[in-house]
């Protein structure tokens, strides 16, 4: 079985590439399971060990990064200390890329010609051994990256460990497990290639729930895997007993995890909701133990150092502006402290007691573009808005709209929300952050826009980059100013 069009299983036939991945990813499970629980020494060895030798081979292979990484010490180079290495951006990948690619074969023209075929017939390898992937991400800067498929299958059998331990745990399945993924379908995204390289069955998550729900009753998932956004949509929906699935494993993708969604997935099914961190650069990197927010980092395929805006390091347990990323992995497109936005945390060993080796981190709540700045230099991080929707149970989904005096929020909702104390509570948090007279406009709707190609939702949109940010007296209204639908 494969998919195609992003929706429904159809009988096609499946490349022999892809049979072949399939069948290695498998027989690499045994070795990745034993080394859930390893030693911290034999997993830091075996991340020099790789990260020496990507640097080495960029060197031979790839005339932008042999430039820049002419006096590095590779004997000495060591993952817990990247600081000799420089820093690259989304930016550079795009601008210098046939001059990062290892493959002299390997185009930016060529990969984007791929991509176009994929746009329009579903995905497919690139000469029968390369995997490129596009991100446009919510915040509009594409992006082009290229896998071979025996480093993704190294990457994918590493990253799963963890979850292929839960899948251990319950014993052997009495027959083959049915994997459903509600996430981007477009073909030239991580997820649908993912997905198809997997066996996933996947619909899109700009799939209107009704349809959603219909889909997986008929499929009785045993894996389900999801946006958070959509996740707690289906969750309300099996709460209301229109969805009637048990799922023995739920995972959440691709966007920031709350407190809540933890709650309705246990309330749903019975089951801890895992959180998955993945980046179309480096997918599946990093994953919680069943019901616990803390995240555990493959670290012997991926380096991450959380900094502050100026790039320095900030101290364990603190949130950082950003973080550089080093995939150890991909020998293709390397990528040695690539710039994200993601603003997350590297914590103590002693935060969680989860029985899993590894670096532990935050889970990401949310990117540096989420927040909002005025021309005032008044500015506003996104928690501030997220503890206050938080506190309404009944709120499933929302989008934050910035605004020249304030916010506008669009909720979706189970049940009623008095959308009035709402705009005043946040106007009250608002103030409290340096907003002299802010503006909440606060109003329901059915359903909320998602990204054309990804599907993904971004929860809060700055103004345009073009737009003046300063507020004006003139447009203030009064604060009970409040639009229903």
């Amino acid at each position: 079985m494969s998919i195609t069009g992003g929706t429904e299983r159809t009988v096609e036939a499946v490349p022999e590439a892809v049979q072949r991945f399939r069948s290695e990813l498998v027989a690499r499970q045994p070795e990745e399971l034993a080394r859930v629980t390893e030693s911290r020494a034999a997993r830091d060895a075996r991340r020099d060990a790789r990260l020496r030798a990507l640097v080495v081979h960029a060197r031979r292979h790839s005339s932008w990064h042999r430039a820049r990484l002419a006096r590095v010490d590779v004997e000495h180079l060591r993952g817990d200390d990247l600081t000799i290495l420089p820093t690259m951006t989304k930016h550079d990948v795009m601008a210098n890329w046939d001059d990062i690619a290892c493959d002299p074969q390997l185009t930016l023209e060529r990969v984007n010609a791929h991509l176009d075929v994929m746009a329009e017939t579903g995905p497919a390898l690139l000469g029968e051994r390369y995997l490129p992937v596009t991100t446009g991400g919510s915040t509009g800067t594409r992006g082009v990256f290229v896998w071979d498929l025996n480093d993704l299958g190294v990457h994918m059998a590493a990253t799963g460990r963890n979850s292929t331990w839960n899948a251990a745990r319950r014993g052997p399945p009495a027959r083959p497990m049915v994997r459903a993924a509600v996430w981007g379908a477009n073909a030239v995204h991580l997820g649908r290639t993912l997905a198809w390289l997997n066996g996933m069955v996947i619909r899109s998550a700009g799939t209107p729930v009704p349809e959603l729900v219909a889909w997986l009753n008929g499929l009785q998932p045993d894996l389900l895997g999801a946006y958070s956004s959509v996740l707690g949509r289906l969750a309300e929906e099996a709460r209301a007993g229109r969805l009637q699935i048990a799922p023995s494993v739920v995972s959440a993708v691709a966007e920031p995890v709350d407190d809540r969604l933890h709650r309705v997935v246990r309330e749903a099914w019975g089951s801890g909701l895992t959180n998955v961190y993945s980046l179309t650069e480096c997918p599946g990197i990093a994953v919680s133990f069943p019901g616990r927010a803390p995240l555990t980092l493959a670290d012997d395929v991926a380096v991450i150092e959380v900094v502050d805006a100026e790039g320095r390091p900030v101290p364990p347990g603190q949130e950082g502006e950003k973080i550089l990323l080093s995939v150890l992995t991909n020998s293709t497109l390397p990528l040695l402290r690539y710039e994200v936005t993601d603003q997350l945390a590297l914590l103590p060993s002693g935060a969680d007691d989860r029985p899993w080796t590894g670096q532990l981190l935050s889970p990401p709540a949310g990117r540096a573009d989420d927040w909002f700045r005025w021309a005032d230099r008044t500015e506003l991080h996104p928690h501030v808005v997220r503890s206050v929707l938080a506190q309404t149970p009944a709120i499933i989904e929302y989008q934050v709209h910035q605004t020249a005096v304030g916010i506008d929020v669009t909720l979706v909702a189970s049940a009623a929300v008095d959308t009035d104390e709402l705009a005043r509570r946040l106007e009250a948090e608002l103030c409290s952050t340096g907003i002299a007279v802010p503006v909440v406009n606060v109003r329901n709707a059915a359903s909320l826009p998602r990204h054309a190609d990804s599907a993904k939702l971004r929860r809060f949109i700055p103004l345009p980059a073009d737009a003046d940010p300063s507020p004006d007296p003139t447009t203030i209204v009064p604060a009970a100013s409040v639009t229903l639908l």
